[in-house]
């Protein structure tokens, strides 16, 4: 047991114990009182903590209900034995062994007990054995469920984590293979751009191999989301109209990686910003106390446009991701008018 269960096992034995003498000493002068305490008391412990400790666990845990209510008899049995061979210590007329019994003589050899005594005395046992027995069970039945709730506790979580890991592996793929796609084209054709891609993209796999499992400052989302956006500028070449503001944000709050990220690629997807002259993106990332603030916006061509049919599943995984690492924490809109797709998130990292 652990220390605190054992100073309330201590604290409630004690309670009971004065609870009991009490009871006695209203029948008997103390030393006969405490002496019936103690019988009381110890055998009761006794029949207690093997239930508790014993019969439960082994016979009653694995179902095995006729073994533990054969058991609980034999120990009733030996409880009544218990007082039996106790008896000569009750000052009471009727509890006493029959006249013509001196003390200390063996127990085969003394005259039987009345009937009306051996009576009395079972009823006497059945009594204050049942309740130890009764509280015993209801305690390790409450031992057992708090125990089964924990372990479900653990098994959900580890099933979270377990999603939560499946979802980034996802995400990282993903751009993993765009990005090669790109640096591969390029490099088809003896592009100057290539060697600074592969060098921006060598920075980005570092920040996702190394800060993908847990938590980072935002100023590690911020600088990921910077060197994807020159990544794109790089390979696109032409001026484009995309912009990125995050001098307001607080870079030392902490955030699930690789959150923000998908919402940018999407833009850059779904605006067709490399054939549409008048297409744009228009990033901001703020905070406001605890909580971060991530606005995006782009264009949307008129001419529908899709570059690859899994283009959906970054945002997919982000929405999923922060149900389950955010939950009632965080607030996500996102609306489309007059071929804008807007998005905006914020997160309550406290």
């Amino acid at each position: 047991m652990r220390r605190k269960e054992v100073s309330i096992h201590i604290i409630s034995w004690l309670a009971f114990s004065l609870i009991v003498f009490y009871w006695h000493s209203n029948m008997f002068d103390n030393p006969n009182a405490l002496i019936q305490t103690a019988r009381l008391i110890s055998i009761g412990m006794a029949l207690f903590y093997i239930n508790l400790y014993l019969l439960l666990p082994r016979f009653f845990e694995s179902n095995q209900f006729i073994k533990y209510s054969l058991s609980v008899l034999f120990i009733l049995g030996a409880a009544y034995l218990l007082f039996l061979f106790t008896n000569d210590l009750s000052p009471r007329p009727e509890m006493r062994m029959p006249p013509g019994m001196r003390e200390g003589t063996p127990l085969r050899n003394r005259p039987s007990m009345p009937d009306r005594a051996m009576s009395r005395l079972m009823i006497f046992t059945i009594i204050n054995c049942l309740p130890m027995l009764f509280f015993s069970t209801i305690i390790w039945l409450s031992d057992e469920n708090r125990k089964r709730k924990q372990r479900e506790a653990t098994l959900i979580n580890e099933n979270l984590e377990s999603e939560m890991r499946f979802l980034k592996s996802q995400i990282n793929p993903h751009f993993l293979f765009n990005a090669l796609n790109n640096i591969y084209s390029l490099s088809l054709t003896r592009s100057e751009k290539a060697p600074q891609l592969i060098l921006k993209l060598s920075e980005m796999l570092r920040h996702v191999v190394y800060h993908n499992t847990s938590p980072v400052q935002l100023e590690k989302e911020i600088g990921y989301i910077q060197n994807f956006i020159d990544f794109q500028n790089l390979k696109i070449g032409e001026p484009i109209d995309v912009s990125f503001h995050h001098e307001e944000a607080d870079n030392n709050l902490i955030i699930e990686p690789m959150l923000l990220i998908p919402f940018v690629e999407n833009a850059f997807k779904h605006s067709n910003i490399e054939n549409d002259p008048k297409g744009f993106i228009h990033i901001t990332i703020s905070t406001k106390h605890n909580k971060v603030i991530f606005d995006i916006r782009n264009s949307i061509p008129t001419l529908e446009h899709t570059k690859d049919k899994t283009s959906g599943i970054g945002i997919e995984n982000v929405t999923k991701r922060l149900a389950m690492g955010y939950p009632g924490r965080h607030q996500f809109r996102k609306e489309i008018e007059h071929n804008v797709f807007h998005v905006n998130l914020q997160i309550d990292c406290k």
